[in-house]
């Protein structure tokens, strides 16, 4: 495999990206970035303790003059959301268009409204992949551990799998097997058969192409379901800095 690394922090992640051979797309890898913190008291020698506000990614509790950093809680689990009104209809399917539904079925089989997710995250990454695809698989150990990782600073990943090994639409056996072989979070690992479901409502195509390459990654600001960003169109912006623009 021959390729690049670059190394960047983003919202408190530790980025790498290695431009793959295969099916010619990104494999990002991500892991915890130091976290550190500044001085605390009362001001009168009393050790006080206290957590940043709400929205903040990390905690920090004071226990003496100098401060011990707290366990780092889920920005999702504590329900740091934002209050967002979102279209449900959407206003279109290409970038900078509002996302419309897009329910997926995950290999749970729960039926899940990505849309449900407006107003309550900083970042959505939503990775297309085929079974067939050596570059989605070798993507695969890494976005199993973002699934976990990215959810301290607001980030959900999910993986959608369109076809398997065979070109054959994938169902809810494939997305278990997949998920079950790379460690996926099931919930949040989708089986989408021919991509019919994104496709609907995100096109894939770059203005004046006629295909695209998996894996497909696209970047949606849940704030409002924007379309945000996607690795199929090359507009001199790279993941890394779609990330790093919703997530600081």
């Amino acid at each position: 495999m021959n390729g690049f690394v670059r190394r960047v922090v983003v919202g408190g992640l530790l980025v790498g990206a290695a431009a793959l051979a295969g099916c010619g797309e990104d494999q990002v890898i991500y892991q915890d970035a130091a976290v550190s913190g500044g001085n605390g008291g009362d001001g009168n020698g009393t050790p006080t303790a206290e957590t940043l506000p709400e929205g903040n990614a990390s905690s920090l509790e004071i226990i003496g003059p100098e401060p011990v950093l707290a366990e780092q809680p889920d920005f999702v689990d504590q329900g740091n959301f934002f209050a967002q009104a979102c279209n449900p209809a959407g206003t279109g399917r290409d970038l900078g268009s509002l996302t419309g539904s897009l329910p997926l079925t995950n290999c749970d089989g729960e039926t899940v409204d990505l849309h449900d997710f407006c107003g309550r995250r900083k970042a959505i990454l939503l990775v297309s992949a085929a079974g067939w695809c050596g570059a989605c698989r070798s993507s695969m150990p890494e976005m199993a551990a973002l699934q976990e990782e990215g959810r301290r600073e607001g980030l959900d990943v999910f993986v959608v799998w369109g076809e398997d090994d065979s070109s054959v639409p994938a169902d809810q056996n494939f997305c278990n097997q997949v998920a079950s072989q790379y460690g996926l979070d099931t919930s949040r690992t989708f089986f989408d058969p021919g991509f019919s479901t994104t496709q609907n409502r995100l096109n894939p195509v770059a203005e004046g192409e006629s295909s695209y390459g998996l894996p497909w990654h696209v970047v949606l600001d849940p704030f409002d379901m924007t379309y945000f960003w996607s690795s199929s169109d090359d507009r001199g912006v790279s993941e890394q800095e779609a990330l790093q623009t919703l997530l600081q």
